[in-house]
């Protein structure tokens, strides 16, 4: 099957993986900061919101930093990472 490939290559998204990844470690800082610095004990919500947030960010990270094209003689597709797009010609 990959024989049939006429064109692939893999581009790394340094814009759109670069913000992700900052918004993350802003996200990590900030969830340091309140753990040590100000630990607050009646509000438990925002840990868990901290949390979910830079694990969101980091696979939005992973996903989007890299785009895969692949041009065979049936279709073209596009994706990124489990996000794809078939479009056949």
């Amino acid at each position: 099957m990959n024989s049939d490939i006429i064109y692939e290559e893999k581009i790394f998204a340094k814009v759109t993986g670069g913000i992700l990844w900052a918004v993350a470690i802003f996200m990590l800082i900030t969830l340091v900061y309140v753990t040590a610095i100000e630990p607050l004990e009646e509000e438990q919500w925002l840990y868990i919101l901290f949390i979910s947030l830079f694990t969101m960010f980091v696979i939005l990270g992973f996903i989007f930093g890299r785009l895969i094209i692949r041009v065979d003689y049936q279709n073209v597709k596009v994706g990124f990472g489990v996000i794809k797009k078939r479009i056949p010609w």
